[in-house]
């Protein structure tokens, strides 16, 4: 009896210590399964760390390669404006061949560009003013005074004038009126054989009468033409060589108006700034008739710089306008802003 009794707490004593090993052993498993577990953790973080590391590290190199002092940007912007300055020397260089020709070789009226625009010609002074360029078409240049030739009505003027007797197409008419038969008025005004205008036009209007006035050379040749180098002499230009000119010098594309009851309607609504061609900052008649009224003229308004309209009876600036040559040469000046007729 005492045997089987210690055989069994012997049994007992085995399980006991058994079931303590495998515990022990269970928890040191779970304690490594822990630790693995926290290992694998700690190298998930450090490779995240790392990452980020590597990825501020190339936005930095990416961010100085694009806006660093030497990056793309800079590079760029460093390219435009080479190309700019190799734009800029290039037009020097063309603009200094350009004048070198100008200077020895001359130019005639298919030569001058919109930037002689305003250039005096130094040996064109009738009547002792100072001439401008005006405009240039492929044949002809056209000189305008840079000066106003003092202040004129024109109601006293036209009295006992009647320029309509000779608007009949013929010689006579060619020879008073050479700046109507080259187009410079609307061909309502330019009266021709071959139907090119209204034969035998005439008008009753006093602004109609004016402007013939100021278009008959005939009236404005023995004081402004010097007939070596012009063929005619008008006292002011139209509406149609100013706008000529005007489209040139501005890269503008106005358009004329047609004639109303009394003239043109449409004008140049600003744009003539001051000190340039168009406004030496005095006011001047155009011969050009106004819708306005049957005695109202178009003239330039220097203060507002527009075309503007004025009764014929008011004063107002004339600024004759002449026709070179077109055989003729212009040589430019060592200063560059002024041209001499050979």
């Amino acid at each position: 009896m005492k045997v089987g009794k210690s055989n069994t707490k012997s049994k007992k004593k085995g399980e006991r210590q058994m079931k303590k090993y495998i515990k022990n052993k269970c928890n040191e498993n779970q304690v490594k399964e822990n630790k693995c577990f926290n290992y694998n953790n700690g190298i998930t973080l450090v490779a995240l760390v790392v990452t980020i590391v590597v990825l501020l590290i190339l936005a930095g190199v990416s961010i100085n390669l694009v806006l660093g002092q030497n990056g793309l940007i800079a590079r760029a912007k460093e390219v435009r404006e080479k190309t700019e300055e190799a734009k800029v020397s290039e037009n020097i260089s063309f603009n200094e061949v350009t004048d070198y020709i100008k200077q020895t070789v001359g130019v005639s009226a298919f030569g001058i560009t919109k930037d002689d625009y305003g250039k005096v010609v130094t040996n064109y002074n009738a009547d002792g003013k100072t001439w401008e360029i005006f405009y240039a078409d492929d044949s002809n240049v056209y000189l305008i005074t840079k000066e106003s030739c003092g202040e004129q009505t024109l109601d006293d003027k036209i009295e006992g004038y009647n320029g309509t007797v000779d608007f009949d197409g013929s010689e006579k008419f060619r020879k008073k009126f050479p700046a109507v038969q080259a187009g410079w008025l609307y061909k309502i005004y330019t009266p021709s054989k071959d139907g090119n205008g209204i034969l035998n036009y005439s008008s009753s209007y006093v602004n109609m009468k004016a402007i013939e006035y100021l278009l008959d050379s005939n009236v404005w040749n023995e004081k402004y033409l010097d007939n070596t180098k012009a063929d005619w002499a008008i006292g002011g230009t139209t509406l149609e060589l100013l706008v000529a000119s005007y489209n040139k010098y501005k890269n503008e594309n106005i358009e004329v108006e047609l004639l109303k009851d009394y003239g043109y309607e449409k004008t140049i609504n600003g744009g003539l700034e001051k000190d340039e061609i168009y406004n030496h900052r005095f006011s001047y008649w155009l011969a050009c008739p106004n819708n306005y009224d049957s005695s109202y003229i178009s003239y330039v308004y220097f203060q507002q710089g527009m075309v503007s309209n004025g009764n014929y009876e008011l004063p107002s600036g004339i600024r004759p306008v002449v026709c070179l040559k077109s055989n003729i040469k212009l040589k430019l000046n060592d200063d560059k802003i002024s041209y001499l007729i050979e």
